[in-house]
């Protein structure tokens, strides 16, 4: 076992993933003390921008790792870190509010201000968000979400929110920074209209990109599956998770240009 875990850790340093950050966040709803396990994906030893990595209803796993190596590959920091297992749960898929979006803004901004106090950050910092992340950006974004909660405002430059439905009560908000949102025209788990609505609302914050016949997940890569969906949300009760490569080379193109700009 010993051996095993030395192995791990040796190709997660190797690949420049180290796993050994904790940050202590709080539940705003109990005021409990929930410790997250962040995984810094660095680029050299300089000080840099970084990009907070913030996964779906499943939970971390490879395709957030590899968007982390990717933003990497743009000359960015990255982050990733679990909102679900420090607190018991595996997946959200079918419940959303388990984990609510509140609290994962909560535990963005939290890893945030720990970021920004690393050496090998430069004081810029963005944040990246995929379904249930994806809200969790938008959470972020409206204003007196966090601000009610923790006292200030957040700590981001700008966010990207990968097929994430706009909440009804965002409408009734303003927006704090720059955000781009990427939706497929099929996305059985999100409103199409509701988007477009979104982006006409905050137009001078919000750039919009839809991806004709994609469905959720369009970035992932070799993955066609269906996942049960919240209740009220997801018609039929199911949606797909399907790629897309050409959508999904089309939206990096997008984020790295929405990057650039807003890190440099």
């Amino acid at each position: 076992m010993i051996r095993i875990l030395s192995y791990v850790f040796l190709v997660l340093v190797l690949s420049g993933c180290v796993s050994a950050n904790t940050i202590k966040s709080v539940n705003y709803y109990d005021k409990k003390e929930v410790s997250l396990q962040a995984e810094t994906f660095l680029v050299g030893n300089e000080a840099k921008p970084t990009v907070l990595v913030l996964h779906g209803s499943g939970g971390v796993d490879s395709h957030h790792r590899d968007w982390a190596k990717t933003i990497n590959s743009w000359g960015y920091n990255a982050v990733v870190f679990d909102s679900f297992r420090p607190r018991g749960i595996s997946d959200v898929n079918g419940r959303s509010l388990e984990v609510p979006f509140l609290q994962r803004a909560i535990d963005a901004e939290m890893v945030a201000r720990w970021t920004l106090n690393q050496s090998w950050s430069n004081g810029k910092l963005c944040v990246i968000g995929f379904s249930h992340g994806g809200v969790a950006v938008l959470t972020i974004n409206m204003k007196g979400q966090l601000s009610n909660e923790m006292g200030s405002n957040h700590s981001f430059q700008c966010g990207v929110n990968y097929y994430g439905i706009p909440l009804m009560e965002y409408f009734l908000s303003e927006t704090t920074m720059p955000v781009q949102i990427h939706v497929g025209s099929n996305d059985g788990s999100n409103d199409l209209y509701r988007n477009i609505d979104f982006a006409k609302k905050y137009k001078s914050q919000t750039e919009l990109y839809v991806y004709q016949n994609a469905e959720h997940g369009f970035d992932r890569v070799a993955t066609d599956i269906r996942v049960r969906g919240t209740p009220g949300l997801v018609k039929g009760g199911y949606y797909t998770i399907k790629s897309d490569p050409k959508s999904r080379e089309e939206s990096l193109v997008k984020v790295k240009e929405f990057f650039d700009k807003h890190l440099n």
